[in-house]
């Protein structure tokens, strides 16, 4: 029988081994993408990791996932007032031929 200690130990390892395991696995999962920056890009880059604490490719993935958001929101925001511009001219319209049709003695 192993003791408790043995046990433990045996836990441990597979532990860190699982770990080793996911590691690589993200690492085959995520694709690697070149960016070319200057000098202040890349100070302003490292400066927000560290504020966040997290990675440079942590910044970077959340900052486009915040404007492919933004844009979203733009898009909608760009169908809802063309939405609301038909409704507008439509109901000036129906507002016109009722006026209309009052006029004729209706």
């Amino acid at each position: 029988m192993r003791s408790g200690e043995d046990r433990c130990a045996a836990s441990k390892r597979r532990l860190v081994l699982l770990s080793y395991y996911l590691i690589a696995l993200s690492v085959l999962i995520m694709k690697t993408i070149t960016l070319k920056a200057d000098d202040s890009f890349d100070a302003m880059l490292s400066r927000l990791a560290v504020r966040l604490g997290t990675t440079r490719s942590d910044v970077i993935r959340e900052a486009v996932r915040s404007y492919e958001r933004q844009l979203d929101r733009d898009a909608l925001r760009h169908k809802i007032r063309e939405a609301s511009r038909k409704t507008r001219d439509q109901a000036a319209q129906i507002q016109s031929e009722l006026d209309a049709a009052v006029g004729d003695g209706l």
